[in-house]
Order: structure tokens, then sequence, then C-alpha cells
């Protein structure tokens, strides 16, 4: 039997729950996007970009599970499931990039901001 590409909701609640934990313990707010032209690298380290392999701890995350952890490849959202740092209420085909707090927002993002979007994140998938 093939495996999804897609996360699982119990899996996405879990992924919610680590990166709350992680911001809450001190993990400092770093990102990066790949200056390159063609290039698609954008990553953030509280947000659910982030493809630090602590992050994404479990095999039954990835797209290749047989390949981790050499090669760190989350599955991807459902529609429902968001990363709390994107503004959308509804993940489209298009990346988040341009709907990231992060990446676009006018204000520095606070830990404090952060904290209380993953909170309501983690309300809104446990129900």
């Amino acid at each position: 039997m093939a495996h999804s590409i897609r996360l699982s909701d119990d899996r996405y609640l879990a992924a919610l729950k680590r990166f709350l934990a992680k911001i809450e313990a001190g993990t400092g707010l770093r990102g990066y996007d790949c200056p390159d032209e063609g290039v698609k690298a954008t990553e953030c380290s509280w947000g659910l970009c982030s493809l630090a392999k602590e992050d994404w701890p479990d095999a039954s995350d990835h797209l290749w599970p047989e390949d981790f952890p050499e090669r760190v490849a989350p599955k991807y959202l459902e529609e429902h499931q968001t990363c709390p740092l994107d503004w959308r209420k509804r993940a489209g085909i298009n990346g988040c990039y341009y709907t990231c707090r992060f990446f676009q927002g006018k204000d520095r993002l606070t830990r404090e901001e952060a904290i209380e979007l993953y909170r309501a994140a983690i309300l809104r998938a446990a129900k």
C-alpha cells in the first residue's frame, strides 16, 4: 500500500504541539529565502516550512520515509491544515511565502504572537 503524500490530522496536531514547545523553550526566529532565480528554497524556524530534522523527527511524517533522516521532506499539508504563520484560513495549491507573517509581515513577528497563533491552531486542530 502506498503511503499518503499528505500529513494526517493526528500528525499535523503533533507537529503544531512540537513547534509550540520549541518556540516557548526559546528557539530563535530565523528564516531563509534563496535568492537564486528558479530555486524555491524557503524556510522559517518557527514555521511548518522548517526543514530541521528535530522539527520533523518521525519518518512517517516524510514524503520519502525510507530516506529519513538523510533527506528531510515533510509531507504536504491538507487544505484545512495551515501553518500558524500563514494568514490564510485555508491552504491553497501555492506555497505560503506571500501570505507568511514572517516573510511578508511589515512588523517583526514576536515570540508572544507566534505562541498565540500556535495555541489557536492547536485548538482548531483538536476539534
